[in-house]
């Protein structure tokens, strides 16, 4: 979790940092993780008018989100 805050927030926010920092949540139990943090990433990318990045994480946060509701995965962290 703290390596995609430190990518998106100490180090230059590329898009592919960030990717690479939430590829290890993509499992059952790490979607809910994956999906706040995608949301996070969108809104950052939002506020740097960054709108390529930001359209990229909410359509990341999507996916989780259909990921969650398909399985039995819980939105409890």
């Amino acid at each position: 979790l703290l390596n995609v805050l430190k990518a998106l927030f100490i180090e230059t926010g590329s898009r592919q940092k960030v990717m690479n920092a939430l590829e290890a949540l993509r499992t059952g139990q790490g979607y809910p993780y994956f999906e706040e943090l995608a949301l996070i990433a969108a809104e950052f990318y939002t506020m740097d008018k960054r709108m390529e990045d930001s359209i990229y994480f909410y359509n990341e946060m999507v996916c989780a989100q259909r990921q969650i509701q398909r399985g039995d995965f819980l939105y409890e962290v």
